[in-house]
């Protein structure tokens, strides 16, 4: 993109205009937005302007950002999951609001040292089970949980965009993006995107991202063409098509979300776009403030920006299908990033009008009122997932920090009594009265109440109580000549930790599963339990 420091977005009619929060984009990297040179714009703008915001912005160093991911795709049905899944998630009404105290940090793992200590160059995602994967520049790696690092792929180039599912990870090198299966990384296919018409011959794109969800494959690559801030990104529908599909040419590049029914973005006209898998594209009548952090959550698109001429933090809720605008709101603080997660939604916070350092904390979607605050030494970027963490920078050295509910004895949660440490597996009502183990920590069985193929019997867990806790037991799969195999070695992961129920337990509020085809076959992809969204806190239809 270059630098991008016009501020002069069209107005909205029903809110005073906003400003686009200045950006530099590096090579190599995702999303670029600078906590710096956002915080220096907002004061800049409520000092003098524009000319006082071009002065502020232009030398501000630039904190590189993942490239937004939400874990569904092809291989998934639609809006299973994280970013995909927050409108699923909100009309559960399954994640509740934090009382006093503050979120705790429950692990950090050591991810690596930037080239040149730059850690510009960290691409990253989180898949639905909480593994982070993450970039450097030539070498994808991997944390589940609180473990050490481990190496995915070397794929032929540098990383420039990475998202992940339940079965698949993929991977964008310059102007390909190859999709792998899960766990085996087998190559499933590739696709050729193509070159920028306004940029020169088969120059490669210079920041890119991509995402999963809402039944497709999601990719915007964007060339640094000159400085003038106004190269517009592409943006491409990956499906099983050998071919990707050219959605739009006039993309603002790196703020984009995954809903239930597709993406949602912001286009260089300023207006928000949603695009369907298939073809349909949603346009706003209105003007929003381009350039801002965006996501999904209680059913309605959030988008914060920094309003003119006062420069003061403002957030926007537009209707998740019409897109028109609900409301407007002013929160006493700019946010920079914002996730959809398992404790509800999380913001990145600047503290001080100058944004020289920032708090993640529980952001009410209503009005961005902040709660469980908790600052985090060298806080870098929230990481986009279902599975709450951050990235922490320290003298260069990229850290992986997980975050959680206070344990017993911490902060209230709204409804009263203290969470406990100890989570659930789902809700006790799921598949009531006939089920077994749901609502109970670490079951050894579970079972929906049915025929054999909704049971699990001799299970083992390890890691209950992290983002992610893994399981192994035996369950039945169909026999094609009819009734059921002998029982068949499963394995479970459950994840998405939250609440089921205002006031209840804390709970695995997901779990997948993947069986083998027959006995002593190789185990097959993930898949949600019950074949649904993989809630275990409804059941569907109910």
């Amino acid at each position: 993109m270059g630098i991008d420091i016009d501020l002069s977005a069209t107005p909205s009619r029903h809110a005073p205009r906003r400003t686009r929060l200045a950006r530099l984009d590096r090579p190599g990297s995702g999303r670029a937005a600078s906590r710096a040179a956002l915080g220096a714009a907002a004061a800049a703008v409520s000092l003098s302007g524009v000319a006082a915001a071009v002065a502020a912005a232009a030398p501000a160093v630039a904190a590189a950002a993942a490239p937004r991911t939400a874990p569904a795709g092809p291989s998934v049905p639609a809006g299973t999951g994280a970013l995909a899944g927050a409108a699923a998630r909100a009309a559960d009404a399954t994640t509740p609001r934090l009382g006093g105290g503050s979120l705790v940090a429950t692990g950090k793992v050591a991810i690596g040292r930037a080239p040149g200590a730059d850690l510009y160059q960290l691409v990253d995602t989180e898949a639905p089970n909480g593994a982070f994967y993450y970039s450097f520049g030539s070498t994808v790696e991997v944390v589940r949980g609180d473990g050490a690092p481990s190496k995915v792929l070397t794929p032929q180039g540098d990383v420039l965009a990475l998202a992940a599912t339940a079965s698949d990870i993929y991977v964008e090198t310059g102007l390909t993006v190859s999709e792998y299966s899960l766990p085996a990384v087998t190559l499933r296919r590739r696709w050729s995107l193509p070159e920028n018409r306004f940029a020169a011959a088969h120059a490669l794109p210079t920041s890119a991202g991509l995402v999963a969800g809402g039944g497709a494959v999601w990719a915007w690559t964007d060339w640094a063409t000159d400085q003038s801030g106004f190269q517009p990104a592409y943006l491409q529908e990956l499906t099983g098509a050998t071919a990707p599909r050219l959605v739009d040419e006039s993309a603002y590049p790196g703020w984009v979300a995954a809903g239930a029914s597709g993406l949602y973005y912001e286009n260089m006209a300023g207006h928000l776009v949603e695009a369907a898998a298939g073809g349909r594209r949603t346009v706003s009548h209105e003007t929003v403030p381009t350039d801002s952090p965006i996501v999904v959550a209680s059913g309605s698109v959030l988008l914060f920006g920094i309003e003119q001429p006062s420069g003061a933090p403002v957030l926007d809720r537009y209707d998740a299908t019409s897109l028109g605008l609900e409301a407007t709101a002013h929160p006493e603080a700019l946010v920079t990033r914002v996730a959809e997660t398992s404790l509800g939604l999380l913001g990145q916070v600047c503290q001080g009008s100058s944004c020289a350092s920032s708090d993640v904390a529980v952001l009410d979607p209503l009005d961005a009122t902040t709660s469980a605050a908790l600052s985090v030494s060298g806080l870098y970027q929230l990481v986009e997932g279902s599975a709450p963490a951050v990235v922490a920078d320290v003298a260069g050295e990229a850290y992986l920090e997980r975050l959680a509910l206070p344990p017993h004895g911490g902060a209230p949660s709204a409804h009263g009594g203290a969470p406990s440490s100890v989570p659930v597996l789902g809700a006790r009502s799921f598949y009531a009265p006939g089920g077994v183990g749901w609502g109970t920590a670490a079951p050894r069985e579970i079972f929906n109440g049915g025929d054999p193929s909704g049971e699990v019997q001799a299970i083992t867990w390890t890691g209950w109580g992290k983002p992610a806790a893994d399981g192994h037991g035996k369950g039945f799969i169909f026999r094609p000549t009819g009734g059921y195999y002998p029982a068949v070695e499963v394995e479970l992961q459950a994840f998405a930790l939250g609440h089921c129920s205002p006031g209840g337990p804390l709970a695995y509020t997901r779990l997948d599963i993947r069986v083998p085809s027959r006995p002593g076959a190789a185990l097959g992809a993930w898949q949600p339990w019950g074949g649904g969204t993989g809630s275990i806190c409804k059941v569907p239809g109910t």
